[in-house]
């Protein structure tokens, strides 16, 4: 069965923290459509916030959508801080799905990305009971997390980030924690992987920061191409030593996913992986904005990819458009040297925003990390391979 991805912005780009690295932070023309506040704001325009009226035409045109296709569908809560939002929201978000789900129709899954500052017990019960997977932003260990992870007063914020991660723990929610690798985190793969590996969480995924184009000022928080390469190289051999442990307790020890890693072993198995940057090109998928605006990526969040509004056209007509149609062929345009790589088949190109978002003296176009992925792969390439076979054999 094929899905349904519908990621909601609750709270526009309104956020309570200014992390020095945010995405949103510099590309004002994304923050003003939304109606979002810059990051450096200590107030919110609750006003532009997606209301009650314009969640619900979401949550229903969505599933009705679904069920037409035969589509299972996951409903994504992100921002800007989606938790700003109050829990009566997202309590009426549940309602929705239930008072307009269809019989027979595919399932329905809710996820949260969030910061980890606004929750507290009554956000954790509700996650728990209501079956929320929770996506944790944590950068590791308390020096390497406030170094870029501040409040919007400038304060730290990795202890209370931890204690309320610990609460969930408790409660019994399902969370997954999400690290950026800057400069800094970059540098200790050994400890910070081993310190978010015992926080319990079912996967751990490491983005990496790019340099924007649009502010090269930026640069330094960045890690440099080579110190990413050797990154990938210490990160996956610490993560294949847990893995190998676990297969050797046969399956009784607990383990910790790297998104990344299985994915790539996915890929090895002749099976599907899951990020879109993994799949060659493109996937269909729909960003619901505040003022119901509709595109078809996060990072797309332009006038020219304005596919349409939730509210005023139908949803199978936005999914079908020849602007959405033009969004996924010209994602699956390579630069040459990708296509004229041995590890293609793995790298898959990555990231069409990040081959588009470089510096302007890379005139061939592939993406800025692109030596940091061959080293890796040239290093960890056999390895992965033989854990792939070992994984198909058992």
């Amino acid at each position: 069965m094929g899905r349904l991805n519908v990621m909601l912005k609750p709270a526009a780009d309104s956020c309570n923290m200014s992390c020095e690295y945010c995405y949103y932070s510099y590309h004002d023309d994304h923050a003003e459509k939304n109606g979002g506040q810059k990051q450096s704001e200590d107030k919110h325009q609750e006003d532009k916030w997606m209301s009650a009226e314009m969640l619900e035409n979401t949550v229903q045109k969505s599933l009705d959508f679904a069920a037409a296709g035969g589509f299972d569908c996951n409903f994504i809560f992100q921002g800007g801080e989606p938790a700003l939002r109050s829990l009566d929201f997202y309590r009426k978000a549940v309602k929705f799905q239930k008072n307009h789900s269809i019989d027979g129709a595919g399932a329905v899954s809710n996820f949260i990305q969030t910061n980890g500052l606004e929750l507290d017990e009554d956000w954790a019960d509700f996650l728990a009971s209501e079956d929320f997977l929770a996506g944790i932003s944590l950068d590791g260990l308390p020096g390497l997390h406030d170094r870029y992870r501040r409040s919007a007063a400038g304060n730290p914020t990795h202890k209370r980030v931890r204690e309320n991660l610990n609460m969930l723990a408790d409660r019994g929610v399902e969370f997954n924690i999400l690290t950026v690798i800057n400069d800094r985190t970059v540098q200790q793969p050994a400890q910070n992987y081993r310190y978010l590996r015992d926080l319990g969480a079912e996967y751990l995924q490491f983005i990496r920061y790019v340099p924007e184009a649009a502010d090269f000022t930026r640069e330094k928080t960045a890690p440099t191409p080579e110190d990413y390469g050797y990154f990938l190289i210490k990160l996956f051999s610490l993560w294949k030593e847990d893995l190998e442990r676990a297969l050797a307790g046969g399956g009784e020890r607990e383990f910790t996913n790297i998104r990344y890693f299985e994915n790539l072993l996915l890929i090895m198995m002749g099976l599907s992986p899951g990020p879109c940057e993994m799949k060659k090109s493109c996937q269909a998928q729909l960003v619901i904005e505040a003022d119901g605006s509709v595109y078809p990526c996060d990072y797309y969040v332009r006038d020219s990819w304005r596919l349409g509004s939730i509210c005023g056209d139908d949803l199978e007509e936005i999914m079908n458009s020849p602007l959405m149609k033009e969004f996924l062929r010209s994602s699956q345009q390579l630069p040459s040297q990708c296509n004229n790589c041995r590890w293609l088949e793995l790298c898959r190109g990555g990231c069409r925003y990040r081959r588009s978002s470089i510096k302007p003296d890379n005139s061939a176009g592939a993406g800025y990390f692109c030596s940091s992925f061959r080293h890796f792969f040239e290093s960890c390439g056999m390895e992965l391979r033989k854990l792939a076979s070992r994984l198909e054999r058992s």
